[in-house]
Formats: C-alpha cells, structure tokens, sequence
C-alpha cells in the first residue's frame, strides 16, 4: 500500500511546488518607497529617507546613531559595526540605495532589542518588552569545552547572570530575513530579479556572525557588562602576538584589558595587514615585534591619524586569507592562511577566463574615440584572448566563455567553469562612471566575504595597476555594488573575480584601454596574478614574470 500512494504523494509535493512558484513569479517587484520612522512616538529625522521595498526597510546610517549606536564602517562601505550603548557589537551588511548606504532594518532591529512594524507610510519601532525574553536559571555546563564563546547583553530588566533565550523579531524568521538580501528591487546598485539569475546563498564574511544571513545569537550569560554612560577610560593593548599553527597557516593574537572593536583588512598591496582599534592605547614599551613565522614578518604600532585608535600593521610573507574574530572578554584574533590552491603545481590549473558581455545586446559602456564608437565587449574580448594566449602557452589548461562577439547568459557563464572543474574564474570588464572623468584604476571584485576569491582580486588588481601605471581600487565585495552579488561570480563553484581594468569614462585610461600595448600589459599581469595567488607570492614581490610560466611572447595573428 505504501508503494502505491509513493507516487500520489510526490505528484501533489510537486504540483504544491509548482503553485508556490507560480505565485512567486506572479508577484510584481515593489519599487522603494520612502518611509517614515517612527520610534518612541516621536518621528527620527534622518538626512536621507527610510525606504520600503515591501519586504523590508533600510534606514540610513545616522539611523543608529539616532538610536544611540555607534557605527563604524569598514573599508569600502561594504559593511559596518554596529554598538550599541551596553557594549554588544555586530556586523551587519551594507547595501547602497539611491546612492547612500544603508542598513536593512531586519538586520538592525534584533540587534536593539526591537521589533518593528509598517502601517500606512510609517514604520514604528517598539522595544520587544522584557516579558517576552522570560529568565530561566542557568544550567550548569556539562563541559567547558562545550560551551562555545560569546558575548551577550542582559536585555532591559533582566538580572545580569541569568540565561537569556535569544530575542525573536516580529518581523520574520533568519529565513525570511535572507529572502531580502536574496531579492533586488530593481534600483540603482540592486540587481532586480531579470537581471539576477537564482540568487543563492552569501558566503559567511570574515567575522564570526553571518552577515548576509542574520541569526539570532545563543544563549550566554553575561559576565560584567559595561553599562551604558559609564566612561572607563581607553582600554590597554598589553600584548601582540604571533604563533605558527602550521607551514600554511599562522594565528595573531592581541590581548588587551577590555573588549575589543578591531577593523581588519590588507594594505600595502596585500603585503601588510592593518588592524584598527578604537577606544585603545598601547600599554607597552615594545612597538615594533618580529616573529619567526613563514607567513608574519614582524608587526609596529602606527598612527592613524583619528584619536583614540591604536593600529598595529603587520608585514607579511606570502600572499595570504584571512579571517578575524573577536575572544571575549578582552582579546581578538586573526587566523591567516595561504590560498588554497598553494601546493599544486601551477601548470596543473584550469583556468576559465570571461571576456564580460558580447552580442548585439550587451555591449556594455562605450565611448566616442576619434569619431568611431568603442564598446566594452570588445575590449573585454581582445584582453581576455591576449590573456589565454599567455596561460596557454605556460601549458595550462584554459578556455573561454566566449570566442566571438556572441551573448552569453549571465548564468551560463560560472555554469561553464562549474562544469569543466575549472580551478580558477576570471571576468574581465572595463568600468565607467558617467559624470565623473576622474575615475581611474583597475577594481576587482570577489562574491560575498568569499576570502579566496579575496585574495585572488588583491593579486590580480595590484598586478593590472603596476602593468598599466594606474591606481589601484583594491579588491571589494561584491556586495558593495549590490544586495545579492553579482550574478556571474554567485554561481561560480571555485575562487572567482570580476575584474574592471580601468575606466573609459576617463580620458586618460581610455587611451590606454585602445592601446595594443596596454592590452598586452594587462593580460600579462592577469596570466601572472593568477599564478601568484596559485602559489601565494605577494603582488609586490621583487622580479618579473618569466617567460615559461606566463608565455611572455606576444600572441600571433590576434
């Protein structure tokens, strides 16, 4: 009998399936609507407006802070820090509307203890009362090891030392929450659904909370909470410290007396890693430390320029990943490691490179250059042949999305290096910022906080930069062009990068962008980029590429 309803069963789980999507696709994308912000029945004043996209609201940055928050953005406006006055801090993702950035009140509001709700133009914010985080006495663990660290505060009218269940926001599930980071609207700086094909999973950023996927955090229980209005002084950096885990991966350690609040990212064209901490002054008489490690160099205390923030730069080995976290009560860390290709040999690699657009269609930007039209497709397609001449003739395996100028779908793209198990996915662009003819440099891109994809955009962007005498924008998250990535590198199963090579808006680059010469140069350092984040060598690394590796003869008859 169980046999014979198996079918029946899954004929109505499908046809179930089939109504969902339907209706999902019947649902016309809502355009942002401003908002207005309610709270503590008074009206927030914000500079620039609330918006409402249906689903959920972003709010400005000057937001929390109205909200008593501090807020810190980190480099490149991809994401921020957000305090609140008891001393809990988290990471939240950014997205830029109508050119400001922004913070998706599904994400903020748990963070504050509130729930919020959208009636008739207005979002009103109310407090979640204390009711509904009941107490309950705490267990004790069965092992120290089993309880994992974390820091949270005792929400309004709890007793300090009493479990907490996390606070739950009306305004959905985790689940629900990522469906809006998953959905563009279809403004500018978010891909709407026709141009954003299946729209997957973010990677978890360099942090040790989920930015892209809001969770609510574990029961802990607190231990001296610092208490809104009480001023205690910076806190002490007492110690830098530096261990090999092991040949590929180091851990850096800074102690201090108090919590930390650290902005970490690479510098120096990836040969430094900069740490940033507010509210701190260094306690020790040792500013300079050097360490015996295969990938940390040394370290020094540097000014920043911003009272109250002590920098502490470290000199690095080899080209590396990272990622940061926070040891309550009073340490952090970094866990640095080289790519994860390190260790094949390079000749060994499939590489797939993606001249970007193509077709009658999808020209992508253009300029008027001695009365004749250039168009971004075929720059892309003569860099990206030049490119795979040169891995092609250091005996890799390499091929192309496309040949021709034909379309190429946006989704078919990633799926061609999925499906040949390609190592490496490069996409090669030329920028354009209308209006503005000072934008100059190569930028690249990786999806999400991916931090191989990372890296490989620090090797590539630094070595386009230097081959074509240009400034580099460093390598960005593609989060920081849009709410769920770009759609040509979310898909893409291995360390991918979008690069833009420089700027045809600006005269200066868009002469170079023409220039066979400048074409040659850049595919060179794309072909040596790539084998400098196989083999985890810095970008600034003394030398030059070597003919056998990077084919260093200039491809006939393209």
């Amino acid at each position: 009998m169980n046999t014979m309803r198996a079918p029946g069963l899954r004929w109505l789980l499908a046809m179930w399936g089939l109504c969902c999507m339907a209706r999902c696709l019947a649902e016309p994308a809502r355009p942002l609507e401003p908002i207005k912000l309610r709270h503590a029945d008074a009206v927030i004043e914000t500079a620039s407006p609330a918006l409402y996209d249906g689903r959920d609201v972003f709010v400005p940055l000057d937001v929390a802070r109205a909200l008593r928050c501090t807020v810190t953005v980190l480099d490149r406006e991809e994401s921020a820090i957000i305090g609140v006055p008891d001393g809990h801090r988290k990471e939240v993702a950014l997205t830029r509307l109508r050119r400001v950035p922004m913070i998706p009140l599904a994400s903020l509001a748990p963070i504050l203890s509130l729930r919020f709700s959208v009636q008739d133009g207005e979002c009103e914010l109310v407090p979640i009362a204390p009711s509904s985080v009941a107490a309950k006495p705490v267990k004790p663990a069965k092992t120290a090891s089993s309880v994992k660290p974390w820091v949270q505060t005792d929400p309004p009218g709890a007793q300090p030392g009493v479990q907490q269940p996390p606070p739950k926001s009306s305004s959905g599930t985790s689940s629900d929450r990522q469906s809006v980071q998953r959905t563009g609207a279809g403004p500018s700086g978010v891909q709407s659904p026709e141009t954003v094909e299946g729209a997957g999973q973010l990677g978890t950023p360099p942090t040790q909370q989920s930015v892209a996927t809001p969770v609510d955090p574990p029961p802990a229980t607190v231990t001296a909470p610092i208490k809104a209005g009480v001023d205690r002084g910076p806190i002490r950096i007492r110690e830098v410290v530096c261990e090999a885990v092991d040949p590929a991966q180091a851990r850096v350690v800074i102690v201090a007396d108090g919590p930390l609040r650290p902005t970490v990212r690479m510098a120096g064209a990836a040969s430094e890693l900069t740490v940033d901490l507010p509210g701190t002054i260094l306690d020790s008489p040792v500013t300079e430390w050097t360490f015996a490690n295969p990938l940390v160099a040394s370290a020094r205390a540097a000014t920043t320029g911003a009272p109250g923030v002590t920098r502490i730069v470290f000199a690095l080995r080899r080209l590396v990943t990272f990622r940061d976290r926070v040891l309550p009560p009073d340490s952090m860390e970094v866990v640095l490691r080289l790519p994860k290709l390190v260790g094949r040999r390079f000749d060994e690699m499939r590489i797939v490179l993606d001249p970007g657009h193509g077709g009658p269609a999808a020209t992508g930007c253009s300029a008027m250059v001695n009365g004749r039209r250039i168009y971004e497709k075929d720059l892309n397609l003569q860099i990206a042949r030049l490119a795979y001449e040169r891995l092609r003739k250091a005996g890799l395996d390499v091929s192309l999305t496309r040949t021709t100028d034909v379309a190429v779908s946006l989704s078919d793209r990633p799926m061609q290096a999925n499906n040949k198990l390609a190592d490496v996915f490069v996409s090669i662009h030329v920028d354009d910022a209308p209006g503005n003819s000072r934008a100059s440099g190569p930028t690249a891109y990786y999806h999400g906080s991916d931090v191989e994809g990372r890296a490989l955009g620090l090797a590539l962007v630094e070595g386009v930069a230097r081959a074509g005498d240009l400034p580099s924008r460093g390598s960005r998250s593609d989060l920081s062009r849009f709410t769920t990535g770009m759609a040509v590198l979310r898909r893409a199963e291995m360390p991918a990068v979008l690069i833009e090579i420089a700027y045809i808006s600006n005269p200066s680059d868009r002469a170079k962008l023409i220039s066979p010469e400048f074409q040659a140069a850049v595919a060179g350092a794309i072909a040596d980029g790539i084998r400098r984040y196989v083999e985890g060598r810095l970008p600034a690394d003394a030398g030059t590429p070597s003919a056998e590796t990077v084919g260093a003869q200039e491809p006939e008859g393209l």
